[in-house]
């Protein structure tokens, strides 16, 4: 695995790194082997595809340029950080606004709050570095 994902896997709580373990795995390995080196991870949280769905076989994750949805279908999601004009989540799920559309995702209970506060300053980080 990548050492900036190891790193993001290791600073998530114990839930979320079982989680993205195990059945979030095969999501994971298409994160590792696919995304470029250039884009670095900086956050990560055990995700589903419905919201307020137990399963989390998936993964959001901030790089330093965008939120991807990881699917192990294989799917994947990705909006631009300086694309994303609202986000929030609230008993387990996320809602994302960009462009005038929302995406609904499940995302992880324990972890998800210190996640969107962390998207938050990453899409700040992003439209400094965008307007300079």
């Amino acid at each position: 695995m990548r050492p900036d994902i190891i790193v993001a896997m290791e600073a998530a709580s114990a839930d979320v790194q079982a989680k993205l373990g195990g059945t979030g795995l095969s999501a994971m390995k298409i994160l590792d082997e696919h995304l470029p080196e250039t884009e670095r991870v900086q956050h990560i949280v055990s995700a589903g595809v419905e919201p307020l769905n137990t399963v989390e076989n998936c993964a959001l994750v901030i790089t330093d340029a965008r939120l991807l949805f990881v699917n192990p279908l294989p799917q994947v999601l990705a909006w631009n950080l300086t694309q994303i004009a609202n986000v929030h989540a609230s008993l387990g799920f996320m809602v994302t606004t960009h462009g005038g559309d929302q995406t609904h995702l499940g995302i992880n209970r324990s972890g998800g709050n210190a996640f969107v506060e962390r998207l938050h300053v990453a899409m700040a980080i992003a439209v400094l570095r965008a307007t300079a």
